[in-house]
């Protein structure tokens, strides 16, 4: 499954709403999608190897929903983006810090990329959820079943490290083999 496409995929309506928000052009969103998008499934995975969900992330997927944010992208609730922010990064500080980082990689203002953050964090949030209502695990199963089915979907090539998955799919979806 190519999560970029997911995320970017269709009609560029997503595209067009994130370059609006941010100001940067559909190619700039493009570029830190692919870059955030990463850090942020590897930051999930994370949260799902450990011990307790005390931020009750599989909450916050468990009410994403991909497609009303496709098919809507104006409406996405950068209230419920900051707060899976929250989770994703740790804090306002280090969503900064990782905005500021990702903005000197791709010669892009930090600011731009911080309009973009809780856009990307509700979709990854969407595509988790996309992926438990495909595998019957959406309100039936306990959450280390959930858990466990959300890091065989992340770590594709089953190696115990999604960070390759993830860059190989980021570097298909931008024609990088």
């Amino acid at each position: 499954m190519d999560i970029l496409k997911l995320l970017l995929g269709g009609s560029g309506s997503v595209l067009d709403a994130m370059s609006q928000k941010s100001g940067l052009s559909a190619n700039d969103v493009e570029a830190v999608v692919s870059k955030i998008a990463p850090i942020f499934m590897q930051r999930a995975n994370e949260n799902f190897k450990s011990d307790a969900d005390s931020s009750n992330f599989l909450e916050m997927i468990r009410r994403s929903n991909l497609d009303e944010m496709k098919s809507d992208p104006q409406n996405i609730s950068v209230a419920e983006g900051n707060e899976l922010l929250g989770v994703l990064t740790g804090s306002k500080e280090n969503s900064k810090t990782l905005a500021g980082n990702v903005g000197s990689q791709l010669g892009i203002s930090a600011d731009s990329i911080k309009t973009l953050l809780p856009i990307i964090a509700p979709m990854i949030a969407g595509i988790l959820n996309s992926r438990l209502k495909a595998s019957n695990l959406q309100g039936s199963a306990d959450n280390g079943s959930v858990m466990s089915m959300l890091i065989q979907f992340l770590d594709q090539n089953k190696d115990g490290s999604i960070v390759d998955d993830i860059f190989r799919i980021a570097g298909d979806f931008l024609g990088k083999k």
